[in-house]
C-alpha cells in the first residue's frame, strides 16, 4: 500500500521524534563512553563492554500536541511503542534513516505492508 504524507502535522511530529531521538538516545556507552556502531538499534544496542544501553523513547506530547498523529504514525508503521506502563507510553521510530529521508523529500510517498 502506498501512502502519501502531506500533513504538516505530521511532518512536524516526525521532525520533533527526529530531534528529540537525537537529543536523548544513548549514542555512546553510558557506561565506557564507546561509540554506537553504526547497525546497532536506537532502541536498544550492547556495546562492546557488555553493557546494554536502552531508550526508553518519548512520550506523545513530547513531539506533537495532538495525540491523534502519534496513531496515524503507528498505522503506517514509523513508529512503535518501546515502552508501556500503567502511566506512561513511550515511542520511538521504527527507521530513523527512513524517516529523515521522507521529511527531506518534497513528495512524501511511502510504502508499507501492513501485518495482520
Amino acid at each position: 500500500m502506498e501512502i502519501t504524507i502531506n500533513d504538516p502535522e505530521i511532518i512536524d511530529a516526525l521532525k520533533n521524534a527526529v530531534e528529540y531521538e537525537e537529543k536523548y538516545a544513548p549514542y555512546k556507552c553510558r557506561q565506557c563512553n564507546a561509540d554506537k556502531p553504526e547497525d546497532a538499534d536506537v532502541v536498544e544496542w550492547k556495546c562492546s563492554c557488555g553493557y546494554e544501553n536502552r531508550f526508553l523513547g518519548w512520550e506523545w506530547s513530547n513531539v506533537t500536541n495532538n495525540s491523534s498523529i502519534i496513531s496515524k504514525l503507528l498505522r503506517i508503521n514509523l513508529i512503535e511503542v518501546v515502552y508501556r506502563s500503567n502511566r506512561y507510553t513511550c515511542y520511538a521510530l521504527t527507521n530513523d534513516k527512513l524517516v529523515r529521508k521522507l521529511i527531506s523529500l518534497k513528495r512524501r510517498r511511502i510504502l508499507y505492508l501492513q501485518i495482520q
